[in-house]
């Protein structure tokens, strides 16, 4: 298996989990379904995303720095995620083709 963080220093391979993401339908901001969501924390670009966790779900986040995502098709959408003992821990993301909507908000106050 190919990791996003081969840190050749490091001995022991890191815990691996695939987990399933969940979509929020919020007709209040959107149409549409949210999957793998994007911002900052304390200046850092961060990925925000919904994992199942005992019948309900979890707002959980992602250092981008971190991270990768491909779009594949016709998939349920999922994450990877290997836990390091010696290096940070990384995300591989798979969604559905199409899933990346390119939004740009321009403050034209002259």
């Amino acid at each position: 298996m190919t990791y996003l963080n081969s840190n050749t220093s490091c001995s022991q391979a890191p815990i691996v989990t695939k987990t399933d993401i969940h979509s929020l339908n919020d007709e209040a901001v959107i149409q549409g379904k949210f999957i793998l969501g994007s911002g900052y924390i304390v200046s850092r670009p961060v990925y925000a995303y919904y994992e199942q966790i005992s019948g309900g779900y979890m707002l959980k986040t992602a250092q981008a720095v971190n991270s990768i995502i491909y779009m594949d098709q016709e998939i349920e959408p999922y994450v990877v995620v290997s836990e390091w003992k010696c290096a940070p821990t990384s995300y591989i993301f798979h969604i559905p083709n199409n899933s990346v909507v390119h939004q740009y908000n321009l403050d034209s106050n002259l």
